[in-house]
């Protein structure tokens, strides 16, 4: 395949911000080109049809050539400087490059967390439920005693057998807690310290 000219411009200081605007910009421009483009046609002794041009084809896919460079090196240079740019949110450090992956991160923290509640609180349902069954069922077995001072030891003994607990191995609501201020307080802060350090820091373009 033929190498097409790059072509150099002259750089430019833009914040974050203006560089990922023009991302999108060239990603519209790139589509639009690549699907409307003329990059080849077909001629009949010499002459070509359908009006095709050739300077026109070669000026089509250079164009599209240089807006594809040009957004490989923008997108270059904004993550350069995501790697390198620091940032604090909640209290803790990141860069920004950091501070990005982490929110996709909470996404599956978010879902952790609401997995951990449905199931602590049907956990904690359960054992409700189940220690009113064992109460009634202690009720109306004490209705059968006669001599009322067994009654306390057969109820401590009949509890200690049938009492039902969560099987709790993770500490569970001490972690929903714990996890739940860590997704809060990193969501609250990320998009506003993300947006100021986009518009505040420059690169050259």
């Amino acid at each position: 395949m033929a190498k097409l000219k790059v072509k150099k411009a002259d750089t430019k200081s833009v914040t974050i911000s203006q560089a990922l605007n023009e991302l999108k910009l060239l990603d519209k421009k790139i589509t639009k080109k690549v699907r409307n483009g003329n990059f080849i046609g077909v001629q009949v002794s010499g002459k070509a049809r359908h009006n095709f041009e050739a300077d026109s084809a070669k000026a089509n896919l250079q164009s599209v050539n240089d807006l594809i460079e040009r957004r490989e090196m923008v997108r270059g240079k904004i993550n350069a400087s995501n790697q390198s740019t620091k940032i604090i949110v909640a209290g803790k450090k990141y860069t920004v490059a950091s501070a990005i992956v982490t929110k996709d991160t909470m996404n599956y923290k978010a879902s952790l967390l609401s997995q951990l509640q449905r199931d602590y609180s049907n956990a904690v349902s359960t054992v409700d439920m189940l220690n009113e069954e064992v109460q009634e069922g202690l009720e109306a077995q004490l209705k059968g005693i006669e001599d009322k001072s067994k009654i306390a030891d057969f109820s401590k003994n009949y509890m200690s057998l049938r009492k039902p607990e969560l099987a709790d191995p993770n500490g569970l609501k001490d972690f929903i807690e714990a996890l739940e201020t860590e997704i809060d307080e990193f969501t609250n802060e990320v998009d506003y310290v993300l947006s100021t350090s986009n518009a505040t820091t420059t690169i050259d373009i």
